[in-house]
């Protein structure tokens, strides 16, 4: 079958040796757009195993956005005219863009089409990705804030730098995700699998997180701030200098975990338990329900 993905502008264009190339988008009754010819096509090139050159179209194998910073929608592509191929690209001498729905996209994370690929830089919003697959994939610089991310399956994705403020990750698996400098505030986590989480510098503000037990998280910097924690296990995790000013923490336990000027100032502090933690230069302005074990440092 002759197709493959594009990925385009907002504005349905890309650019190609610093020209604006704009592509023939289908209208709403349409369900395929006009063919795009090149100008000037190059002859085939059965023995180059690259699919890069001039002459040509350049079309994704799969849904994989590699190449195209900044915002982007992906099309699917429809060609006659073979030029070049490699594995991930292929050079064509003509194109025709058909539509990629949001729900088309829903319905590829659910059977795997999204996953080990990259998807920065996507701008889609309140949108249901309940249990897609998204293993390995990189979702950094993303816009997906309101996202249900229900039963999702992120294992070893990257979330660096995103805004996913308000998802709902109940059930999720988001282990070991990196999630640097990702923003998370507002977000709801319940017996989410978060071990091996690498979230410094994340914000977690206003989250709510219930029933989940953490295991070898980095969560340096982050801040917790005004976050509910609730029933929720930290087992050697670290935490140094992370922001807990005026949370909520009800029965949590910190067991081997990093807390070196960790604040929780203000926090409100119920049934908390330090076990074997590194707490020096831990700010609690009021210890509350609180226990150190063996002893604070």
């Amino acid at each position: 079958m002759n197709r493959g993905f594009k990925f385009l502008t907002p504005r349905g264009t890309t650019t190609w040796d610093d020209e604006e190339v704009v592509y023939p988008l289908p209208a709403p009754y349409e369900k395929w757009g006009p063919t795009l010819r090149h100008s000037c096509p190059a002859q085939p090139e059965p023995d180059v195993h690259s699919a890069c050159g001039p002459g040509r179209f350049h079309l994704m194998r799969r849904l994989d956005n590699k190449y195209q910073k900044g915002p982007w929608w992906v099309w699917y592509a429809k060609y006659e005219k073979l030029i070049a191929e490699d594995e991930e690209k292929l050079g064509v001498d003509g194109v025709r863009l058909r539509h990629i729905t949001p729900r088309h996209l829903f319905t590829m994370a659910r059977i795997g089409m999204l996953k080990n690929i990259s998807l920065q830089y996507l701008y889609l919003i309140n949108a249901d990705w309940r249990r897609g697959k998204f293993q390995l994939s990189d979702l950094s610089y993303t816009i997906m804030r309101g996202g249900d991310f229900q039963y999702a399956d992120l294992d070893n994705a990257k979330l660096c730098d995103c805004d996913m403020r308000v998802c709902d990750f109940r059930y999720a698996n988001l282990a070991d995700v990196n999630m640097y400098y990702g923003n998370f505030s507002g977000c709801l986590f319940y017996k989410t699998n978060m071990d091996g989480v690498a979230g410094k510098h994340a914000d977690y503000s206003c989250a709510n997180f219930a029933s989940i037990k953490i295991q070898r998280a980095v969560f340096i910097r982050s801040t917790f701030a005004r976050a509910t924690i609730e029933d929720v296990t930290f087992r050697e995790c670290d935490l140094s200098k992370a922001n807990f000013e005026d949370a909520r923490l009800k029965n949590v336990k910190f067991i081997e975990c990093q807390l070196r000027d960790a604040s929780f100032r203000f926090a409100l502090l119920m049934g908390v338990e330090f076990i074997n933690c590194e707490t020096s230069g831990l700010l609690i302005q009021d210890d509350g329900d609180v226990k150190f074990k063996p002893k604070k440092s």
